[in-house]
């Protein structure tokens, strides 16, 4: 199994302002072969801002 690769590195935390927003995620091997069987996960928490 390869390396977890992430740009930027986790941990990534955002400071959102009110109102409505939307999440994009896009992941991709670039390998046709590569993936075969894989899989992709995402973990994402969300907390009140102080």
């Amino acid at each position: 199994m390869g390396p977890v690769i992430s740009n930027p590195p986790p941990p990534q935390q955002v400071t959102l302002q009110p109102g409505p927003h939307t999440l994009y995620i896009n992941a991709t091997t670039n390998d046709s072969l590569y993936h075969f069987g894989a899989w992709y996960r995402f973990d994402l928490s969300f907390q009140e801002a102080p």
